[in-house]
């Protein structure tokens, strides 16, 4: 190795002293000048490689960055329709009950759905017994009382008893120990206004009959049974006082004698307008879905007997809509009374 770099030194020393073109003329004139180039290149590579200073082992190893993690987005989950837990409207249940904001009235919830009309056993003008639908709706638990309907002539409402002056009205409907009596002696007329006012309606003749024997064609609000003086204010019941307004009773005061919604004295007490116009054969060609009656006539219907009148879910009474008492089938003076409905979607 040396005796190679100590030529290569002489050889240089040679060319630096004599020139490199007089060099090569000594040489053959066959040997190229990039014959000599390409043996001297090698050398140097050589040399240069092996004149390296030697790599220490205790030298610090060159520093090699880490490679940083590139952030690649992720990928966003595709959007699908999010399910919802909605709260689901409560189920109004039968005889549920709602207070009037306008006159404190109680009312009842009847559902929609099919009951069976009329009595086939009964007068003429309660056949046929037919199927009817009606949509549901609200009805008062009680006739309209005293209190209330005095409210409704301190803004406008119609005398209840149009033969009486106003002086008179008002004492009769101001009566302190009656104010929970249901009201009487009053006319169609003057019901219909009360019911409006409270914005309400009176029922109509199917949701009356509906409301007080339910969907199981029962006689009685309380069943198949009889009249019995703890379920309602009826004839025979030991009350026979000349004052008449004594014979009558607060509303509500018979809890048992209940009809399947719910609705009180539907029985007895007083007799109630509805709002139908009265056609002793109307039933033979009423619509089976929320028959309303004949569109006219001359006498309006009450339903439900009274005090002075036997009755079962299913008897008609009728009477011309501006007068404010009645004489019964069987001869006996009424005083009609009142309760209203509302749509449960008005």
């Amino acid at each position: 190795l040396w005796f190679r770099v100590a030529l290569l030194i002489v050889f240089i020393l040679i060319i630096s002293i004599f020139g490199f073109p007089s060099v090569m003329n000594q040489l053959e004139p066959d040997i190229k000048a990039t014959s000599i180039r390409d043996t001297i290149t090698p050398t140097v590579a050589f040399l240069t490689e092996t004149l390296k200073p030697a790599t220490s082992t205790n030298s610090v190893p060159t520093s090699t960055k880490t490679p940083v993690n590139t952030l690649t987005p992720t990928p966003l989950p595709t959007s699908s329709p999010t399910k919802v837990n909605t709260i689901a409207t409560p189920t109004l249940d039968a005889g549920t009950t709602t207070i009037s904001d306008k006159d404190g009235m109680v009312m009842v919830y009847v559902p929609e759905g099919t009951f069976t009309m009329g009595n086939n056993s009964g007068y003429s003008y309660e056949r046929p017994e037919h199927d009817v639908f009606l949509d549901a709706y609200w009805i008062d638990q009680t006739e309209v009382t005293f209190e209330q309907y005095s409210k409704c002539v301190e803004q406008g409402c119609p005398n209840p008893r149009p033969e009486l002056k106003s002086g008179e009205v008002k004492i009769y409907i101001a009566m302190e120990n009656y104010k929970d009596f249901p009201i009487i002696q009053i006319s169609w007329d003057a019901a219909n206004s009360y019911c409006e006012w409270a914005g309400r309606r009176l029922p109509t003749e199917a949701e009356w009959e509906k409301a007080a024997r339910g969907t199981d064609a029962r006689n009685y609000p309380w069943g198949k049974g009889s009249l019995e003086c703890y379920l309602a204010n009826v004839p025979g019941c030991g009350r026979t006082n000349t004052e008449e307004i004594l014979n009558f009773r607060p509303v509500g005061s018979y809890p048992l004698g209940a009809s399947p919604f719910g609705a009180l004295d539907m029985i007895g007490n007083a007799s109630e307008w509805v709002a139908d116009w009265y056609d002793d054969s109307y039933y033979a060609y009423s619509p089976s879905e929320n028959p309303k009656g004949p569109s006219s006539g001359e006498y309006r219907l009450i339903r439900g007997g009274s005090v002075r009148q036997s009755a079962k879910t299913t008897t008609r009474t009728w009477l011309r809509p501006y007068q404010s008492f009645y004489i019964d089938q069987l001869g006996v003076q009424n005083f009609p009374s009142f309760r209203c409905a509302s749509d449960v979607n008005p």
